[in-house]
């Protein structure tokens, strides 16, 4: 965040992968280490459990099919795990089921896959990680129109 904040940007989102942990016990107490840095605009903290991918493995069924670069495109007929978010290793998980084996690499593959997730059918899979990754955008927007420095979780 104070990083971020050197940019001076309007508002401030950060996300990690949480791996193992419970973001409800660990997002507050990171919430308030970038409290204490006393920054000048909002800031919002979502952990994502297990990881960002996550969020595709639970829509998986949605991107079956689509283009995600130029010569890779999703497998046909691939459904979404029950538990999304009990499953490990989600990027192997899309590298297996969605890229035809193809290994997954983050920062090739990220923000492609990003544009293909669509807010109706993300919000419909009922994912806590998008839940709170909605939330906190409106949590920004809402701190950013007020013109306050609030951090998001309180």
């Amino acid at each position: 965040a104070r990083v971020a904040a050197r940019y001076r940007p309007d508002a401030i989102l950060l996300t990690a992968d949480l791996d193992d942990g419970c973001p409800a016990d660990v997002a507050p107490r990171w919430a308030q280490a970038v409290r204490s840095e006393g920054l000048s605009m909002p800031v919002a903290l979502v952990l994502f459990h297990r990881e960002y991918e996550t969020l595709a493995l639970s829509v998986a069924d949605s991107l079956a099919g689509m283009q995600l670069l130029p010569g890779v495109v999703l497998d046909a007929g691939v459904s979404a795990p029950a538990d999304p978010e009990g499953h490990r290793d989600a990027k192997g998980w899309l590298g297996r089921h969605l890229m035809g084996g193809r290994r997954y690499k983050p920062t090739v593959h990220q923000l492609p896959l990003t544009t293909l997730l669509y807010v109706g059918v993300l919000r419909a899979a009922g994912l806590s990680s998008y839940r709170r990754l909605e939330n906190a955008m409106v949590h920004l927007a809402a701190q950013a129109q007020a013109g306050t420095a609030g951090v998001y979780p309180a």
